[in-house]
């Protein structure tokens, strides 16, 4: 979610727009959130699940007719460290992003 749909719906308890980016930003330092951006320049967030071991690497799929934004299951793409690569990847310390037409804009 973008932290404008994020403060919209935390409007009903009286939180502000600046309160909830600081609250955010406060949780991405943490490590329990996620923030990404698909290319557009807006921030998005997405909760970190221990459990899943859902790291930085975890894919996200951008409709480029819509704009929607879709995450991938784990294990839809595997990325492995080769020779001549950025250390970057080796590290785990990338994102993946998948841009292409979403099933309800190709039907």
């Amino acid at each position: 979610m973008t932290h404008g749909q994020i403060s919209q719906q935390m409007a009903i308890f009286g939180f502000d727009r600046a309160t909830v980016y600081r609250n955010l930003i406060d949780l991405v330092e943490a490590n329990l959130v996620a923030r990404s951006d698909v290319g557009d320049h807006v921030w998005r967030f997405e909760m970190r699940r221990r459990a899943d071991r859902w790291l930085r690497e975890h894919p996200h799929f951008l409709c480029v007719s819509c704009g929607g934004v879709t995450c991938l299951p784990g294990g839809a793409v595997k990325v492995i460290s080769v020779r001549g690569v950025p250390r970057a990847i080796a590290g785990r310390d990338f994102e993946v992003q998948l841009k292409g037409r979403c099933d309800a804009c190709t039907t």
